[in-house]
């Protein structure tokens, strides 16, 4: 399996991009769209930290994401801390159980 790197994930979105892809929200996906659209979901089971760095890529390219946070990890995703780490990111809360 590919290692992620965040200079390789930067190229990916920018190809995305260049090539005519457009970003959305996962809770989105029902809604019609005019141009192909990728609903990009990033699931965080483990490590919450360094999402940011990921997140910043996204804000850079105006690109809208969805990150999947497990709650039922050592980490609560509304804490000050974790919320400092989540940088740019926008929250939604689309279900919890």
């Amino acid at each position: 399996m590919p290692q992620f790197v965040l200079p390789e994930y930067r190229k990916l979105i920018s190809q995305f991009i260049n090539g005519g892809y457009k970003f959305d929200l996962v809770s989105r996906i029902s809604q019609p769209k005019n141009s192909i659209t990728i609903y990009l979901r990033h699931d965080i089971d483990m490590h919450i930290t360094g999402i940011e760095r990921v997140a910043e890529i996204e804000l850079e390219y105006g690109v809208k994401s969805t990150y999947l946070i497990l709650l039922t990890q050592h980490y609560n995703p509304m804490q000050p801390d974790t919320q400092k780490c989540s940088g740019p990111i926008e929250w939604e809360l689309l279900n919890c159980y």
